[in-house]
């Protein structure tokens, strides 16, 4: 597994520690029953390669759905593009430039597509460019497509559903006019170049999987990428301040933690440090899991999340922090951010019985029997003689 962890983080970026390596194992035994002939095959031929293609589908995620994350989306529609369009207007420059980088199936460009339309009401005027990058050509096929069924639209916004040809309730096609605003290609951002001059980069849980090294460089090469004014969106397990420190500033909108050029930044305020001198030596903190969890306790849920959030900030395969989230994500009734965090719990330690019983668990509330069930056998295999008796149950029925 050596050799082959090597190569895929030599030519991906993708990061396979030891206690992954059964992910990785998987995926080549799907690809080939000869993983040596294989591996040999993949150091000589490029990425673009059908064996690499293979592998790469194997080895990513690539759930997603339209509109995800509202939170973002307001702080998008009410205050970023609004005010880059406003000095565009201005400065009688009418275009706009943005790249989703690591856009899966489409679900993201697209969103964006319909935000920008909806905004500029005189579009035809404009210079509208919105790239989309994936490093999985098969999803990019799929997003070229723009067809996705029930599941891809669950947080779709009221006024964007006219933007879906939906005469077939479970098959619903992106309009032309949102596909054409659109334009899809292969990047790998560990080692291809990136686009420039861009006026907004959202690239959100896809730097978390790259190797510590390779991630940093990314975020210092998306925060180059940007024009003056740009900014950048990443979830808060992609990025380190230190990545960050001298080309990129965070803005707090709305509760969202964006990013953004430092020459066009605002000041972020800093609190006064107390006197050494008269501070007496503080008693050892809890983590920030520990506090997360008393938060969870005590019902403040709000807190939890946030909480959660810096302690993967520090480490961002803690499967224990990404297992909470689910939890209270569950509690708060969002199934969809419930089942991506117990993912990302699974993606850290591919072998956690409870994380594939609660995978299985809440893929069952989802509806999806197939899915679920199959996550529930996972389980009780991991499990063993130890699988709990309602377990077994639930898997043999």
């Amino acid at each position: 597994m050596d050799e082959a962890r090597t190569l895929v983080r030599d030519r991906l970026g993708l990061d396979f520690p030891a206690r992954r390596e059964a992910d990785l194992e998987r995926a080549l035994d799907g690809a080939t029953d000869a993983p040596r002939e294989l591996l040999d095959a993949l150091r000589a031929q490029p990425t673009t390669d059908p064996r690499w293609r293979a592998l790469i589908r194997a080895l990513t995620i690539q759930e997603s759905y339209f509109f995800r994350d509202a939170a973002l989306y307001a702080a998008l529609v009410e205050r970023v593009l609004p005010d880059l369009i406003a000095q565009r207007r201005a400065a009688g420059d009418l275009r706009l430039s943005l790249w989703s980088a690591g856009c899966a199936a489409g679900q993201e460009p697209y969103s964006l597509a319909m935000v920008v339309d909806r905004l500029l009401p005189d579009r035809t005027g404009w210079r509208v460019s919105i790239q989309a990058s994936d490093l999985d050509t098969h999803a990019l096929e799929v997003a070229r497509s723009g067809v996705y069924g029930d599941w891809a639209l669950r947080d779709l916004p009221v006024w964007a559903r006219g933007h879906f040809d939906s005469r077939d309730p479970r098959r619903h096609v992106v309009d032309e006019r949102i596909r054409a605003m659109v334009q899809f290609a292969p990047l790998n951002l560990a080692t291809e170049a990136y686009p420039g001059s861009l006026d907004l980069i959202v690239c959100r849980n896809v730097l978390m999987y790259l190797a510590d090294d390779i991630r940093h460089e990314a975020v210092v090469r998306l925060g180059r990428a940007l024009a003056p004014e740009g900014w950048l969106v990443v979830s808060p397990l992609d990025s380190t301040p230190a990545s960050e420190a001298n080309l990129l500033a965070p803005v707090e909108l709305a509760g969202v933690r964006l990013l953004r050029r430092r020459d066009s930044a605002p000041p972020v305020p800093t609190q006064a440090q107390p006197d050494q001198r008269k501070t007496p030596a503080a008693p050892p903190l809890e983590s920030a899991l520990q506090r997360a969890r008393a938060a969870a306790d005590r019902g403040q849920l709000d807190d939890a999340i946030a909480l959660c959030l810096q302690a993967l900030r520090d480490d961002p395969l803690d499967a224990e922090a990404h297992l909470l989230t689910a939890a209270v994500e569950e509690e708060r009734g969002d199934l969809p951010a419930a089942i991506a965090a117990v993912r990302r719990a699974i993606y850290s330690e591919p072998d956690s019985a409870n994380a594939h019983f609660r995978l299985g668990s809440l893929l069952l509330r989802r509806g999806d029997e197939e899915s679920g069930r199959r996550s529930l056998t996972t389980a009780a295999e991991l499990f063993g003689e130890h699988a709990p008796a309602s377990l077994l149950a639930r898997v043999e029925r």
